[in-house]
């Protein structure tokens, strides 16, 4: 039976992008340039546009302004909210098996660190994309917490300790005070930057390994199947024998 908080956080995780999809969408077409009727209208001056009125023909010689609409913007809070909601949701879920449970902490502490180690917002997002990228592959790859096969667990702990050396590289960053940051903030951005490659190969490694484990269950299967086939297929060629003889 899959595991009930697993299935909340997939309805999270679905939500939350569903919801930016259709801020977007709907930023995108307020950008698009509204067509006047009507006759042409000139140029507004430097110091009315600043203020960036929108101007409407109601009908052709009526011209009125409105006030420009607010654009709604997806803001990285948003972004970074429902991440910390999925992961803690998957966090609770992963208590009957402590492993797991270390893999997602390390990615909450991750999360809640790195807007305070860089100010480079283009690498924070990034960050934030391949945590996202890492939960879903753990949500994948453990339907259900309680029946974790023995090559899962394995797999699980090898990611647990890859997981605990960033996670103790991103407390040596946070530690450092603000004004040892902004001198070193080029440094810094560097060693993000290795972080993030190494929070990809171990999501890469650890789904290599669960393929490889569906390789062997499959291989598994099969041998225990083929017989049965062969056996299936012997007795039904012994009764057809003896329909035909009789």
């Amino acid at each position: 039976m899959p595991n009930l908080t697993l299935l909340a956080y997939r309805r999270l995780r679905a939500g939350g992008t569903l919801f930016v999809q259709r801020a977007l969408h709907v930023a995108k077409r307020d950008r698009s340039t509204r067509a006047i009727e009507g006759p042409a209208v000139q140029p507004a001056p430097t110091a009315l546009a600043m203020i960036s009125p929108t101007v409407v023909a109601e009908s052709p010689g009526s011209i009125s302004v409105q006030p420009l609409r607010r654009r709604p913007k997806v803001s990285k809070k948003m972004t970074k909210d429902i991440l910390l909601l999925s992961l803690e949701g998957l966090a609770q879920s992963a208590d009957a098996f402590p492993p797991l449970k270390s893999v997602v902490g390390g990615l909450l502490f991750i999360m809640t660190q790195v807007d305070a180690v860089s100010s480079n917002k283009e690498q924070v997002r990034e960050i934030y994309t391949q945590i996202d990228v890492f939960a879903a592959s753990l949500v994948r790859a453990v339907p259900d917490v309680t029946m974790l096969s023995p090559i899962t667990q394995d797999a699980i702990r090898v990611l647990a300790e890859d997981m605990q050396a960033v996670h103790q590289d991103m407390e040596g960053l946070a530690r450092q005070r603000v004004l040892v940051r902004f001198i070193r903030a080029k440094r810094h951005s560097s060693e993000l930057q290795n972080l993030l490659k190494r929070l990809d190969q171990a999501d890469a490694s650890f789904t290599r390994a669960m393929l490889a484990s569906t390789d062997v269950q499959n291989t598994r299967i099969l041998a225990c199947v083929q017989p049965l086939r062969a056996e299936c297929l012997a007795a039904g060629a012994t009764d057809e024998s003896r329909r035909v003889s009789r």
